[in-house]
């Protein structure tokens, strides 16, 4: 999706190197991915704009996927509290907290994640 305003923006402009939908998909994966080749780049300014905004969401998800990935190598099994067994209310209510407590998690590593990146 970013990559078709990406597209829009850059297709026609003057110096362009992202012209065709697969320059764009690849702009658009390199991008997310925070590997950054450089062999496409925007020349607009509504591209830099779009190119703005799709750096932010890989990092983004680069940072929640590897809290996740963190949560999951750095945590055992024995750290969390048993959950009732029997399928009851409680039990339910027990994993909506569990997942709201993986929720937070998550929330405040990409907070941290993003204050680091306005500081630089």
């Amino acid at each position: 999706m970013v990559g078709l305003l990406e597209l829009y923006f850059e297709q026609d402009a003057p110096g362009a190197n992202i012209t065709t939908g697969g320059d764009a998909l690849w702009w658009g994966y390199v991008t997310a991915t925070t590997v950054g080749y450089g062999d496409e780049y925007p020349v607009t300014t509504g591209g830099r704009i779009v190119g703005t905004l799709m750096l932010t969401i890989g990092v983004a998800l680069f940072a929640t996927f590897s809290g996740f990935l963190a949560k999951a190598f750095l945590s055992s099994e024995a750290d969390k509290p048993a959950a009732p067994a029997d399928g009851s209310v409680e039990a339910a209510l027990h994993d909506v907290e569990r997942l709201l407590a993986e929720q937070q998690l998550a929330t405040e590593t990409l907070r941290a994640r993003l204050l680091e990146l306005e500081k630089t």
